[in-house]
This record gives structure tokens, sequence and C-alpha cells, in this order.
């Protein structure tokens, strides 16, 4: 039990969601089973040893269902964060057509069932001169369509403050030391870089945000399959993996 859970614990953290209840509720179960495990062997003259693992067991059951109860009535009921981590999302083709029908709706919809961190940003990429008021312009009615949830003005505005448009032509390695720039005044330990981009630029952003010094460890979001040919394909999936890691490619 303790094994499957420590399993779903790291890839929920892997993908950016530092989840503290499920280890605390393992913790306090473990903790309270030998407490009770020890009371139930010093109470008594001569302790049954199946009796003091039952009684373990059952302690730790019952106090980690209590756990569950209290801990998921505050992030269900109540919608407490369950995320103690930031999370920085960059989204090369941020005014492509997946940004907009699918990943800033995503988003949202995700912002408004309180899945977010408090401490979010979400930088869309793209070479039109848009600023940050032109740019919610854009995404506003296509959010307002594609959202699975109902949007209200208020809350969309609030969402829009953690969006912040980045001109820029990734196809340009120079660019990206400003991209670094914007990273080092707007620091984060927890990067996803989506590419929502045609496979002919994968190369070319993987080398640039591989040089950039402010984009500590990022996770790295494609859709596949990528490339023209499997030759192809099989060398972007290498240099991925050579510069980034295989557990940060998603």
């Amino acid at each position: 039990i303790v094994l499957f859970g420590a399993v779903g614990e790291t890839l929920t953290e892997k993908a950016g969601n530092l989840n503290l209840g499920t280890p605390g509720i393992m913790c306090m179960g473990g903790a309270f089973g030998f407490v009770g495990a020890y009371l139930y062997e010093t109470s008594v003259g001569n302790p049954n040893a199946f009796m003091c693992i039952l009684v373990a067991l059952g302690t730790a059951f019952i106090v980690s269902a209590l756990g569950g109860l209290i801990y998921s009535f505050l992030t269900t009921t109540l919608h407490a964060n369950q995320n103690v981590t930031g999370l920085t999302l960059t989204i090369f083709g941020g005014t492509g057509d997946l940004t907009y029908r699918k990943l800033l709706p995503a988003m949202y919809n995700l912002y408004i069932k309180n899945q977010l961190p408090e401490e979010f940003l979400i930088t869309p990429i793209g070479r039109r001169d848009y600023t940050d008021t032109d740019y919610q312009g854009v995404i506003e009615p296509w959010i307002s369509e594609f959202a699975q949830v109902k949007v209200k003005d208020e809350q969309l505005q609030a969402f829009f403050e953690h969006i912040h448009y980045f001109r820029m032509d990734f196809t340009a390695q120079s660019q990206y030391q400003l991209l670094d720039q914007y990273y080092e005044a707007h620091p984060s330990e927890n990067h996803v870089v989506y590419y929502a981009v045609a496979p002919d630029f994968f190369e070319g952003i993987t080398d640039g945000v591989s040089i950039m010094e402010n984009m500590h460890e990022p996770k790295i979001v494609l859709e596949k399959p990528f490339g023209a040919s499997l030759e192809l394909a099989k060398f972007l999936s290498k240099k991925l993996e050579t510069l980034f890691g295989s557990n940060h490619i998603y």
C-alpha cells in the first residue's frame, strides 16, 4: 500500500503538483499505528502477536480514514488549494489555434476549479505585436466559447492577471537571451514549456530553451507523432532526452 501511494505521489509531483496530502496521511497512519501497537503491548500482561498487528492496522486505518475525510472536505468542499509550488507555463505558438481552442480554455478550467497554484504565470509567445491588453481581447472569445465552465467576467479578468504575452521570433536563437532576461525578472522553480507549433520548429526551440539559465530543468510538452520521417523523429527524441532528460519529456 505504501509503495502504491509513493509511486502515485511521485507521478503527480513530476507533473508539478506537489501534494502534501498523500504522504501526510500515510505518515499519520503509520505513526498512529505504531502508537496503537505500543499502547496495546504495554497495557496487556501477555500481548498476542496477532492482536498486536491487528491493533496497529486498525489504528492506522481509522486515523488515515479520518485524515482523508478531513483533507477531502478541505480540498473538495472548501476548495482549498492542493499545490505548494508555483507554476510557469511557456507556450511557443501562443497565437495559434491549439493555444486558443485547447490550452488557454483548459488552463481557465483548472483556474476556476482551484487546481492551479496560487502563484502561476502563463507566457504565450508569438511574433505578433500585441500588448497584454491586445492579447486578452483576442483570447477572450475563445475562452468563452471553449471553456467547460461558465465564464464570468470578474473571474476571467482575474485569470488574465496571470497571462503575460511575450513577443519574440522563436526561430532566432538570439531572441532566447531576451526570454531568459524576462524569466530572470519572473523567477520560478517549476517551468513547463509547451511546443504548440509545427514539428519543424521543435529543434530550434529545443536549442534555444536548453541554453537559458533562468529556466531550470523545464518540463517539455509536445504533440506526437512528430517529425517528417522516422529518422527525424528519432533524432528529435534523442536530442530532447539528452538536453532535458527523459523524465522531463511529456
